[in-house]
Formats: structure tokens, C-alpha cells, sequence
């Protein structure tokens, strides 16, 4: 497992690889300490890594060390990828990445829910009850909501997508500030009115 800390128009994300992908990504923070600490500390993550990976320091993409990139035991296209996609995603460009996630720690059921989230459109929106419908359990909304609340890859699994059945936003990683914000970001006619 490594972490890598990369800049954004929105500020510093850290994300966690492992051999099997994309094991976790934070939301934008002020600095790359930060990031990291959002990660190692506040996400589910630290539910399936052992104490030594938890404490290891971030590699900062932009002064990423041919030596760093030996160590790493993993295919880095995804590390690139992502890169690419959040430096996209910050400007403006609207697609969905396939990145190659690490599903570890995740219950079939999350994953399913977590899937799923990949075909809801940039700037679209399902509530619980229709992501429920979307998987093929029309009762499990409850369920759904705390799948969405398992996601270690927030923006790449974008549950920020998933709002209640009354139009309200619903929880966000503890943050729904930050999910008015994405929301917002990713509308076409919001941000033409901004």
C-alpha cells in the first residue's frame, strides 16, 4: 500500500493504492498533510490496513522520485488516470473514470451499491429509493444510504450523487457542505449562473 498526495484546482486529495487499485481517495483539502490525515484517520479505511501502512507518509505526485515508483507494487496506469481525471474534473471536463478499484473490506452488497453509482451522469442525480430500484432491491433504501456511507472512493464513486426522496441532500462523508459544493460544480446550469 502507498499513498499518493496530488494537487487540484479545489486543493490537495490523497489517495491510497494497493496491488489490487485504488484502495481509497479523499475530497480536496487545504494541504497535502491534511489529505493524508483525512484518509489514515477519518475514512473506513483504517478497517483493513495494519498499523505500518497507516503511518506511512504520502508521495507527492509532483516531486514523485524514479525511486518512489520502484518501490511501488502496483500498475501505476491508474495513478496516472487518476491524475488526469481530477485534474479534468476540477476544470470543468465531465466523464467517469475507469479506474481499477481495490473492493477489499467492502460486503457485496456494498459493492453492488457502489458499482451502481458509476452510471449515474455528471450533473444528474437518483435519491436512495431509486438507487434501491437501480440495483433491484426497491426496499433497501435505508441499506443503500449506508453503503453510500462505507465509500472509500469519494468523486471516483460518486455518492455525492445520491440525494433523498425529498430533494434534500442527505449525508456526505460528514461533510454535506462539501456535496452542496459537488453538486453545484457539476450542474451545467448552476454553474453557468455562478
Amino acid at each position: 500500500m502507498f499513498y499518493l498526495s496530488m494537487e487540484t484546482a479545489w486543493g490537495w486529495v490523497c489517495a491510497a493504492w494497493s496491488a489490487e487499485g485504488l484502495a481509497a481517495v479523499t475530497l480536496p483539502e487545504k494541504n497535502p498533510s491534511e489529505s493524508h490525515e483525512f484518509l489514515t484517520n477519518k475514512m473506513a479505511v483504517r478497517k483493513f490496513l495494519k498499523g505500518e501502512e497507516l503511518s506511512r507518509p504520502a508521495i507527492l505526485f509532483e516531486n514523485m522520485p524514479v525511486e518512489a515508483l520502484a518501490s511501488v507494487q502496483t500498475d501505476l496506469t491508474g495513478v496516472f488516470q487518476l491524475k488526469n481525471w481530477l485534474t479534468g474534473y476540477f476544470s470543468g471536463q465531465r466523464f467517469q473514470p475507469d479506474i481499477k478499484i481495490d473492493w477489499t473490506g467492502y460486503t457485496l452488497f456494498q459493492k453492488q451499491v457502489l458499482e451502481a453509482l458509476r452510471q449515474i451522469p455528471c450533473g444528474q442525480v437518483l435519491s436512495y429509493c431509486q438507487l434501491a430500484e437501480k440495483i433491484g432491491r426497491p426496499r433497501a433504501a435505508r441499506a443503500v444510504g449506508n453503503a453510500l456511507s462505507a465509500n472509500r472512493h469519494l468523486l471516483v464513486l460518486p455518492c455525492h450523487r445520491v440525494i433523498r426522496q425529498d430533494g434534500s441532500l442527505g449525508g456526505f462523508a460528514g461533510r454535506p457542505e462539501y456535496k452542496k459544493r459537488l453538486l453545484a460544480w457539476e450542474s451545467e446550469e448552476l454553474r453557468k449562473s455562478l
